[in-house]
This record gives structure tokens, sequence and C-alpha cells, in this order.
């Protein structure tokens, strides 16, 4: 490093040096190996760039980017000199070959999105998959992220969360969406634009609940950052109110609760699932509340007010709780990736108690959930007893919702296990009662 030189453009281009500068500091920067580098950027504040990031930028033989005037205002503010180019979702088709060619001729080529981590609500997943496929290295970067931002200013819970970009912007679409994941046991993180932010709140107080916890974060990193925490419908109130919302915005709402299980039935049978805890189905322009037993408030189910917890006191109890819940978020994910709707998660009655109860058509799915050290322990968790279990505890669900009498029944399991995919086991137990793998 050479300190208190001047940074001219002299002759720095033709002559190919790979450096980057601070303040007025000059570092060269190492050579690269060949391969795609996945970099991420700041999404606001320059300042949170990472050495290694301009370290990797300065080295590379080109940088595909967003946009290039974007990522120039970067790359100039550290004088780094690498060639720009375009690769975006209106020309990825075309620049993806151009890319890969580099890649067989043994370039460094990075990738950056305009903002924050690329691949995360950007062009280039495509990209990276096919670079892998070809043999070539891919290095990712980390870096800003204005989800996991978000996500750690809430204040809510960040033992699982679920990331889902931006929804849909047809309304329709957008509550078909939220009505999808209305019961997801994890806390959800959400993008949207500043001109639909008003109205997507709005759908998400009368979908997901007025009283549910969440936050509305803009402009993150930068000069007019603010996070704004509450209910759902407090904040759609308080940004109805503000007339001019600019900025990048990023929403988290805290996740369903999952000690609760209440139905709807007859939108669950419509492929809907119902109103979360403490939310009557709105009709006009108000909102109200029906009794408990036409809201399906089921046996076993607390009051509202008096949530239950399985946690005990100790700190052992309290991690096994933990990795309960997050082997049913996941068990849940997978389920909603292949067309289920969860309609009741840890649902307890008078016979037992069931992991996750899922609707998909008109069958109607108990699924056992399993985490163990690995896929085979799991399996081998689950016996003939835990079978007939099941089978009192769905005798017990269907009682309390005679709606459902008419829906074919199955069991499933889904197995965890660490380092390793989960894997859903449609009609897990066999006719004898024995568990199948």
């Amino acid at each position: 490093m050479q300190k208190n030189e001047t940074m001219t453009d002299s002759d720095d281009r033709a002559e190919g040096r790979r450096e980057y500068w601070i303040d007025a500091c000059r570092i060269e920067a190492p050579p690269l190996s060949p391969g795609l580098y996945v970099v991420a950027t700041p999404i606001g504040n320059l300042g949170d760039i990472t050495l290694r990031a301009l370290a990797t930028l300065a080295a590379a033989d080109v940088i595909f980017c967003e946009d290039t005037r974007t990522t120039r205002v970067l790359t100039d503010r550290y004088g780094i000199r690498t060639r720009l180019a375009a690769y975006h979702e209106h020309n990825a088709e075309k620049m993806r070959p151009r890319v890969l060619a580099m890649l067989a001729e043994g370039k460094a080529v990075a990738l950056v999105s305009d903002a924050g981590t690329p691949l995360v609500s950007d062009p280039g997943y495509r990209l990276v998959a096919e670079a892998a496929a070809g043999g070539h290295a891919v290095v990712p970067l980390p870096g800003a992220s204005a989800a996991l931002a978000a996500l750690v200013a809430a204040g809510l819970p960040t033992d699982a969360f679920l990331f889902l970009g931006f929804l849909p912007a047809k309304a329709g679409q957008r509550r078909k969406r939220l009505e999808e994941i209305a019961s997801f046991p994890a806390t959800l993180v959400i993008y949207e634009a500043p001109h639909r932010l008003v109205e997507c709140l709005a759908d998400m107080a009368e979908i997901l609940g007025a009283d549910r916890p969440a936050a509305v974060a803009r402009e993150l990193t930068k000069r007019f950052e603010t996070v704004r925490r509450g209910g759902i419908g407090a904040l759609a109130e308080a940004f109805a109110a503000d007339p001019a919302i600019k900025g990048e915005i990023v929403i988290v709402i805290g996740p369903a609760e999952a000690v609760e299980a209440r139905f709807d039935i007859d939108l669950a049978l419509a492929g809907r699932p119902c109103p979360p805890v403490g939310q009557g189905r709105r009709r006009g322009s108000g909102a109200h509340r029906r009794p408990a037993a036409s809201r399906g408030l089921c046996p076993g189910a607390r009051p509202e007010g008096r949530p239950m917890s399985r946690a005990g006191g100790t700190a052992a109890r309290r991690r096994a709780e933990s990795r309960g819940r997050l082997a049913e978020t996941l068990a849940a994910a997978l389920l909603l990736a292949k067309g289920y709707r969860i309609i009741a998660t840890r649902w307890r009655g008078p016979a037992g108690e069931i992991d996750l109860v899922a609707l998909r058509r008109r069958q109607l799915v108990f699924v056992e959930v399993r985490q163990r050290t690995d896929l085979a322990d799991a399996a081998f968790s689950i016996g003939p007893e835990k079978r007939r279990r099941l089978e009192r505890a769905a005798a017990s669900f269907v009682a309390a919702q005679p709606a459902f009498a008419d829906c074919d029944m199955r069991f499933d399991a889904v197995l965890m296990a660490p380092w390793s995919l989960p894997r859903h086991l449609p009609d897990a137990f066999a006719a004898s009662g024995q568990f199948s793998l």
C-alpha cells in the first residue's frame, strides 16, 4: 500500500492496473482465480462495501451489473476501473452465453446487482446454475442485504423466517398469496414498492390480522432511514395518512400463532385459509367478530390472551422447543411449495397432538415431523404406536370439524436431519401400522 498518492487517470486503464482507493490510499488488488464472483454491494450507504468486495471488483476482468450507471457510482467512489457490462432480466438470455464463454476462457467475472446481494429478488440465478453445471467456480461474497437488515431491526422473532420478495402487483393475486401464507409459523419478510404500500398493508391487516405485530423499514442505511413498528392495522392507518411515501421498503411480519387451531371451514375447503387468530372476516367496510363456535375454535386451543407454550423452564427444553419449531416451519414450507395448504400447526385435542394439518383438494393430510441426527433415525423413531396416536388425534380433529368428515384422510411424515434435505413421505405408514421408507 502506498499512502498519500494522488489518484489520477494517467495510464492506469491502458496498463490494466488492478487497484482501488480508500480516501487517499491506493491498494493493489491481488489477482483472482477464474470463476464467477457473486458480489454483494451496499443498499444505500457506500461505506457498507467490504474490503474483499472492493479487491474482487478491482481484480475482475469484467463486472456484470443491472445498470452500469448505478454501479459506476460505486466504482468511481473507490477508483475501480474494471470494465462494466449490463446483465439484467431483459437481456439475460442474450448475455448468459457470453458470460459462460468468458468463464470457459479462464476469466474472472464479477456479478453485482444495483444494491444488496445478487439473486435475492434480482436476476442471475440461471447464470449461477449454468456456471456451476459447467464446472466453473462460483464464489459468493456476502455483504449488505435489505431483507436481513430489516429483519434484525424489526424486533420480531428471527429463529425462523420466510423471505417472499415482492408480492404480486395485482390486488387479487396479492391477496391470494397472502392467504396462502397466513398460517405460516415464521416471520415473513416482504419487499414492496412505495406506491403500493398502503394497499398492501390494508390487505395484510384484513387477511393476516390487524393486531399481528409487524415493522415497515424504509430507506435502510440511508439518510432518511426509518423503521416503524406496531400492529399491521396501525401501520396501515399511519402510512395511509402519509401523502408522499418514498424509498425502498421492507415489510417484516411476526409469525402466525402456531398454538391456536382455528378454522373457517368454508374457506378451507374452498382452497383458502381461514382468517388468523383474533380476526373475523371483513364484510363491506367494517370488520366484525363472529362467535367462537362459528369461527371454529377447536378443542384444545387456548382462549385468546392465554397463549399455550410447550417450552419448559430449562435451557435444554427451550433449545429443543426452538429446534422443533424450526423443523415444523421447514416442513410447512416444503408442503406449501408442493401445493398443500397449511390449516393447522401444533393442533392439540383430547386424544393427542398433530404437528401439521394440511389440505390438498379434498384430501386432509395429518403430518408428523421428525428431526434426528440422520434421516434413518428420524424414520425409525416413528413406530406403530405413533400411527395409532395420530389416528386418534385425527379422529378428534374431524369430530371437532365435521365439515371435514367427507374428506379423504392420509398420514404423512416429513423427516429432517442436519446436512440433509427434508424428505416428505406421503402415506408414510403402511397398512400394517409400520413406518415405511
